[in-house]
């Protein structure tokens, strides 16, 4: 039996919906990046092996996101990818990101699982970093105020590179030692990033 689709797991008490398989599908909340907002323990119903709702809770790890009003509780699968990745620390994953997917467990019970970085990378994925969401505002107004920006953004893409200020402003150099910019367009982007 799939007890995730029991009704008590469509809606936490603080009425946030959860993630299973059946709001993963419904919600279209598969393959997308999200960014952990918040881990934290959280009281959960215990279960039988039939499904049924004992008298009992156990303590449970629980993880938002930024990006959607979801809860999503972590499994032993899931716990031990979060650690395996990202540390015993649940307060270094806030800011992280994770995908979703639906797996099919050796029971036979489908589930929703975080893909490891490591399987991630074996698939030719890359994960955006916590520094290229932090300076993903900053490098969107600088491109916006200066060519030479938008042309080293460009080509971290080209190369499948974070973006980040680092990055553009190594690119920046690059540009710059190869005669594609000015000295004025350099120092021009390097103002636009309020990188000095």
């Amino acid at each position: 039996m799939d007890v995730t689709t029991l009704d008590v797991y469509k809606k936490s008490g603080d009425g946030k919906p959860y993630i299973n398989v059946t709001t993963a599908k419904e919600d279209k909340l598969l393959g997308k990046w999200y960014t952990i907002k918040e881990a934290y323990v959280e009281a959960a119903s215990k279960f039988d092996k039939d499904g049924n709702r004992l008298d009992e809770t156990v303590d449970k790890l629980h993880l938002e996101f930024e990006e959607i009003d979801h809860k999503f509780t972590l499994n032993k699968p899931n716990f031990n990818t979060l650690v395996k990745d990202f540390g015993t620390e649940s307060d270094d994953w806030v800011g992280e990101f994770v995908k979703l997917r639906i797996t099919t467990y050796p029971n036979g019970t489908k589930g929703v699982i975080i893909p490891s970085r490591q399987d991630l990378k074996d698939e030719g994925e890359t994960p955006p970093t916590k520094a290229s969401k932090d300076d993903k505002d900053l490098i969107k107004t600088a491109m916006k105020e200066s060519g030479a920006v938008k042309t080293a953004v460009e080509r971290l893409r080209d190369f499948d590179e974070d973006i980040t200020v680092k990055n553009v402003i190594n690119e920046l150099g690059d540009l710059k030692e190869k005669n594609d910019i000015t000295n004025k367009a350099y120092s021009q982007a390097l103002d636009a990033l309020e990188a000095e």
